[in-house]
């Protein structure tokens, strides 16, 4: 891992304090927020944030070159919340998931005036979060010690209501990553690469810490995972993710089977082959801490395993 986020967390101490929540809340925890042409959804993330029972100490919401209203709604904000802090950066045409999502939550990292926070959470801007959302996560934060990454389970809203995400327990999702300080600290902040959310949690774990999601806290996401940049090119990202990552092939094409058999049938298992494959041709930077490969590939043998020896017994 880069040292990034060791040099920005280090970088805040050496600043004075700006802007805060109402005093006597703990812990203390800053939220950053990427958004890019947001303006259908943020308006009620920022509702949901400032009515929480534990208020961040700063809510800084990174305007990533939106073309739409996305700042002005964040502006009146920060006109009725001081802890409400709009940042603007240029517009780069077009999302970038992945870097261009570490790069702007690097951006409203280093850009905080107050470094004495206990947790850092990076949150997506089409997501709502319940009144006790945060209590509960950092609750089980202050319950386990060894805790390094959490989050709770998205409901995805859709036409036909709420569904809850089926996703591993050992995943955080990106949408909604909040980080012990001295964990983000000893993973050396976020990769800029495509499937840092996969890869943060990794790390955490093969330097002893913990990572999961807490099923017993809920959000709404307001919209689909991939949604932004459509599902065809979700499903090659995550492909070229397995390679950046260096996954392997075993468990890949173990992957690429299993979504053979849903739907859309055969089409999304091979997006991942052709995704990995893309990711070679394009010569994607990979991890390069032999360290954690080794880690992540241990895993993905453990999980193979406890996927074939059941039936073999």
């Amino acid at each position: 891992m880069t040292d990034s986020g060791h040099r920005l967390m280090t970088a805040q101490s050496e600043k004075t304090a700006a802007n805060s929540a109402p005093a006597g809340i703990s812990p203390r925890y800053v939220v950053i927020m990427p958004a890019r042409d947001e303006e259908r959804y943020i308006g009620a993330a920022l509702e949901s944030l400032v009515r929480q029972a534990w208020v961040a100490s700063a809510i800084l919401v990174v305007d990533d070159g939106s073309t739409d209203s996305t700042a002005d709604i964040v502006q009146r904000y920060s006109q009725r919340y001081p802890f409400v802090q709009l940042l603007r950066r240029p517009n780069r045409g077009s999302r970038q998931p992945g870097p261009g999502v570490v790069d702007a939550f690097h951006h409203g990292l280093k850009s905080l005036a107050d470094s004495s926070y206990d947790y850092v959470a990076k949150l997506d801007a089409d997501c709502e979060y319940p009144a006790d959302y945060f209590r509960s996560v950092l609750g089980e934060f202050q319950n386990n010690p060894q805790l390094g990454i959490c989050g709770g389970v998205p409901l995805i809203r859709t036409r036909a209501g709420l569904h809850k995400d089926k996703r591993p327990p050992h995943h955080v999702r990106g949408a909604t990553k909040i980080y012990r300080k001295s964990c983000f600290t000893d993973i050396g902040g976020l990769e800029p690469l495509l499937g840092w959310d996969i890869l943060d949690d990794f790390t955490a774990r093969s330097k002893g810490w913990e990572a999961y999601t807490l099923e017993s806290a809920s959000y709404t996401s307001n919209r689909t995972v991939g949604a932004p940049i459509g599902l065809w090119r979700k499903w090659m990202h995550e492909g070229r993710t397995a390679y950046i990552q260096h996954h392997l092939l075993i468990y890949l094409i173990a992957r690429s089977i299993r979504r053979c058999v849903n739907k859309p049938y055969i089409l999304s298992g091979l997006l991942l082959i052709l995704g990995y494959i893309l990711g070679w041709w394009e010569k994607r930077p990979r991890v390069k801490d032999q360290n954690i490969i080794h880690f992540l590939r241990q895993e993905q043998r453990e999980y193979l395993w406890r996927q074939v020896s059941p039936k073999i017994k």
